[in-house]
Order: C-alpha cells, then structure tokens, then sequence
C-alpha cells in the first residue's frame, strides 16, 4: 500500500498509513522494542518523517528524525556496522529538512555526518547520495565548482555500481550547474541524458521536472517555440500525477515566456496561477520569486506604483530568509523602476545595495549592469558627478570586455555619452585619472566621433 501510494504521490494518505503503522508498533513492550521490532518502530518513524518532509511540515520531520536517532542510538540491539548506517540514512535525512529550509551549515553538518559514518563502514554506494545533496547545497549558495565536485563524485560512484537510474538525477542537476553558468550546450546534454534515462525507466513523473529545465534553456537562447513545448509537457505530467504544488513553478516558467514575448496579459495570468498555489502551500520563500517577476511585468508596462509594490512584496520575503543574492536582482530592479521616474537618489542607492551583494557573490555579469546603471544615474544626481559617472561606467566596459558580454556596446554608447556632456578633453584627462594612467580604449573615442559627425547626437 505505501509503495502505491508513493507510486501516485499521495502523500497525505501515505502520511496516516505510516500513523496506523507506527501506533501499532508502539503498543509493543520496551523489551521486544530492543529487537527487530524497534528497528521496524525505527523504519515507520523513517517513513513518516519522510511524508512529513514531502508535505513541508519540517518542524514535524525534524522531530521524526531525532526521534528514530534517538532509538536507534539506545537500546536497539543490532550489529554496530548496521546500526552505525542506519543512523547515517536518518543523518542524510535530517540534512535534507535543513536544506529545504535554507540552512546551509547544518545541511551540511548533517550531509557530513552521514558520509563519515558511510566511508567509516566502506559502504561506497551510499556515499553516492550524500554527495549529491552536498551538490545540492553548495549550487544553492551558486558555489558552482564546488557543486560539480560533488555531482562527479555522486556520478563516479553511481556508474561503478551500474546505477543508470540513479545517474539520471545526477545528469539533471549537473545540467543546472551549468545552465547557471550560462553553459547551454552543456545543459542541454546533461538534461538530455537525463531524461534518456527516465524515458527508458518509463518514469514519467521525474521526466517533468527535465522537461521544464530543457524549458529554461530554449528560454534563456530565447527559443520561445521550444521552451513552451518543453514547460506544457512538464505541466501536462504534473497534472496527470496531481503535483499541484510543482504546476506553481511551471506555470512560473510560462509567465516569464509570456513576458518575454510582451505578452503581458498571459503572463500575468501565469503568473497569478502559480502565486496561488505557492500560498496555498504556506511556500513564501517561492512567491518572492513570482512577486518579483509581477513586478517585472508592471515595470515593462510603466505601471510604476504596481511594479514597486511587487518588488517590495519580493524583497520583505528575501530578507526574511536571509536570501542576500536574490535580494540584489530586486534592489536593480527597484533602482530601474526609480530611475525610470527620475528619481536620481533613489534610484543610486537601489543600485549600490544591489552592487554591494552582486560584488560578495563574485557575479562578474550582474556586476557590470548594475555599474553602467549607476553611470547613468550619477549624470543626473543633484551634484552631477561626473567622475563618478566615468568611474561606473568604465567599471561596466572592462568587466564587459573582460567576460565577452553582449553588454559591452550599450556600455560603449553610454560613455561616448558622457564623454559629449563632460567635453572630450576632461573625459580623457578624468578617465586617465581614474584607471591609473590608462586612456580610453580607441573604440570609445571612436563612437564618439562618429555620434558626433553622423548622428550629431540627435
């Protein structure tokens, strides 16, 4: 019965089942407890705690958890190696609750925990799991290399011990680690291999999940066609299987295609759809997200009231779990949406909040928008500073050029800007003070002569 219902991902029920079971063996004496029994006691705790976590009632799972290791760690009388993995599974466990909700550090205790106790007892194929979440929590805190390490090592081991099913999960998260890293191709092949082996383990409910990541990256090379297809398919799945809760992210994904493509309307009906269900589950963390994207759509629509109220909405959420990365893209955004209104203060220090974390999270790419943003706004503050302006902006052009960043020609335009307002000589003489000596690159004086002869900066 509870493999059925894991089958169809009924948790709820699976959760009262694992209730009557465990009432059940509780009714036994402490003596018979110290047998078999109590490690079937420990077992049915072990399952509870699992459909507890699955629900997102991780105050009861945590408690689950400690009170198998509890058990385990009394008078259970089981061989030590048995009993020393035992408490590993519950260690890994516990890691998992910490991790869903983002306490990294004691994630990682756990994850740790577990895997001395598992190369303790030479067991090598458990291992395999432990370092996948430790995967996990180190892409969570965007340590990308880090995060590679483990998956190698998840993927190394679940290889040896001809684990293609297992490998597949692997594959799927290596294609985020470099779908974050902008690696498309890359991505695409680790999705790919993923969903090969779903395919063939006939796993339709795991193929939703690499069908919208294979979504996110047609989105982010801007293949709309594709990424719908890819995010329907996924939501098609998650509604054969009564996933409500995943549905919330796919519709997410649509929304943004939709924005994508200006289609306003569309996307915020998606997105609406999926902020329903985030609150519907109590999942604030996630309606940051989506609140974030409304904002988004607002913006583009100049709704200037409705955009900041999103992002603020966004931003109190991000704070409140100490999400320092995400609460820069916000900021930006809030310094985009007062700049667009001209308000010049506002707007600069929106974006040194945003700068301060981009910087502490090494995003060279975010880094330089939020420079060139700040470039444009210093013309404009009451002090008009110049040299500030010239200090962001030459900032953007050479992480820009440094990274290959489309970026780099908008950066260029912008300076050939400030160079007409400063006046071409002060430009030069600022530029050569502010980077120690060095002139500007030949391509900036070349757009501003030819802005000045052509365009006549019309």
């Amino acid at each position: 019965m509870s493999f059925y219902l894991d089958s169809i991902q009924d948790q709820k029920r699976g959760l009262k089942l694992g209730e009557k079971v465990l009432a059940g063996l509780e009714g036994y004496s402490s003596e018979v407890l110290k047998g078999p029994t109590g490690v079937e006691l420990v077992g049915a705790i072990d399952n509870i705690g699992k459909r507890q976590l699955l629900l997102r009632r991780y105050a009861e799972a945590e408690a689950s958890y400690q009170k198998a290791l509890d058990l385990l760690k009394g008078e259970i009388i089981l061989e030590d190696k048995q009993k020393s993995l035992l408490c590993a599974g519950i260690y890994h466990q516990l890691g998992i609750v910490a991790e869903e909700q983002r306490k990294w550090k004691l994630a990682e205790q756990y994850y740790k925990q577990a895997l001395e106790i598992k190369i303790e007892a030479e067991d090598r194929y458990s291992q395999a799991s432990t370092y996948h979440q430790l995967g996990m929590v180190a892409e969570k805190q965007r340590k990308w290399e880090l995060a590679e390490q483990y998956y190698k090592q998840a993927l190394e081991i679940k290889t040896v011990f001809y684990d293609q099913y297992s490998q597949a999960s692997t594959y799927h998260q290596l294609g985020r680690v470099a779908q974050e890293q902008k690696k498309w191709e890359q991505a695409e092949l680790y999705y790919k291999h993923a969903l090969e082996i779903f395919i063939e383990f006939n796993d339709g409910y795991s193929q939703a999940g690499t069908c919208q990541q294979l979504g996110r990256v047609a989105h982010e090379q801007q293949n709309w066609e594709q990424a719908e297809h890819y995010y329907k398919q996924a939501l098609e799945i998650f509604i054969e299987f009564d996933d409500r809760y995943s549905q919330a992210g796919t519709y997410h994904q649509l929304g943004m295609a939709a924005q994508e493509q200006r289609n306003w309307e569309q996307a915020e009906h998606y997105y609406k759809q999926a902020l329903e269900i985030f609150i519907e589950f109590d999942d604030r963390y996630s309606q940051a997200g989506t609140y974030h994207q409304l904002g988004m759509a607002a913006h583009e629509q100049r709704n200037w009231e409705q955009a900041e109220h999103y992002y603020k909405q966004a931003l109190e959420i991000f704070i409140e779990f100490d999400d320092r990365y995400s609460q820069a893209g916000t900021y930006h955004q809030l310094g985009m949406a007062a700049q667009e209104q001209q308000n010049w203060e506002q707007a600069e220090l929106y974006y040194k909040q945003a700068l301060e974390i981009f910087i502490e999270f090494d995003d060279w790419y975010s880094q330089a928008g939020t420079y060139q943003q700040l470039g444009l706004v210093s013309l404009h503050t009451e002090k008009n500073k110049l040299i500030e302006s010239v200090t962001w902006l030459g900032k953007a052009y050479y992480i820009a050029v440094e990274n290959n960043m489309p970026l780099v020609d908008q950066v260029i335009v912008n300076i050939a800007r400030t160079m007409k307002d400063m006046g071409e000589d002060v430009f030069v003489l600022t530029w050569t003070d502010v980077f120690n000596g060095l002139e500007p690159p030949q391509r900036i004086i070349y757009i501003f002569e030819l802005f000045e002869e052509v365009f006549a900066w019309s």
